[in-house]
């Protein structure tokens, strides 16, 4: 708000009844690596998010500024892959259609996008924002929204937020050039999964120098659910 795939160890015994029978099979290369590569994703999932770049109606500040080149979106993809491995669960980044949100309560003084607020406990997000994402969501994807910087009054002072998503509906909001960690982290949220601040946790509130990536098998099992349903959803 990155996990890599430990080796598997063989058991020798299991190892050479594995070689013994790719032998007599005439296929000893594919049992072989079949062997060698342990658990696999039978069934993956793969969503696609539309990048949606804002502008603020009027020209005035708050939009994003990003380019979002190919590279970019190439880049911020293999990110969030990386970290959804664990779920068997991928995404697809395309740039989709910019979009305008009214600066009228959403945008301060200071062109920061007021996205929610708290009162230390729960955050609510902006209703002209709620509003705002529903009617200009795609309905082909999961929508990425970029601004230049959000903002949550009820923060202490230096606090800031980088992004805010729904949980289990489809449409995030962050800010400009956060890393793919955000990004997977909103997701998480989109994909129905709240906050857990289990240390290395992927949806740990609070990101820290050294975000963690973790998910467990729990948070891996509700999140393919919910990507699934969304499967559906955008088929109709």
């Amino acid at each position: 708000m990155t996990r890599t795939m430990q080796p598997i160890a063989v058991p020798a015994a299991s190892f050479l009844l594995a070689v013994v029978i790719a032998i007599l099979s005439g296929n000893p290369l594919r049992l072989l690596a079949r062997q060698a590569a342990g658990n696999t994703c039978n069934d993956p999932v793969n969503l696609p998010i539309c990048i949606r770049p804002v502008s603020v109606a009027g020209g005035a500040e708050g939009g994003t500024t990003m380019n979002f080149t190919p590279q970019v979106l190439a880049d911020m993809q293999t990110g969030i892959n990386a970290i959804w491995a664990r779920c068997c669960i991928s995404f697809t980044v395309t740039l989709g259609d910019p979009v305008v949100f009214p600066k009228k309560k959403l945008f301060n003084e200071k062109g920061k996008l007021i996205a929610a607020s708290t009162d230390g406990q729960t955050v609510t997000m902006n209703p002209l924002l709620d509003k705002t994402m529903q009617d200009k969501n795609s309905k082909k994807c999961l929508n990425l929204y970029y601004v230049n910087d959000a903002k949550e009054n009820g923060l202490k002072k230096g606090e800031d937020i980088k992004g805010i998503g729904y949980l289990g509906q489809n449409g995030m909001v962050v800010d400009d050039n956060v890393p793919p960690v955000v990004n997977a982290h909103e997701l998480g949220h989109n994909l129905n999964l709240p906050h857990n601040n289990t240390p290395g946790n992927l949806m740990e509130e609070t990101l820290k120098s050294n975000p963690g990536t973790g998910l467990n098998d729990i948070q891996c099992s509700d999140a393919k659910n919910r990507a699934q349903q969304y499967l559906a959803e955008f088929s109709r």
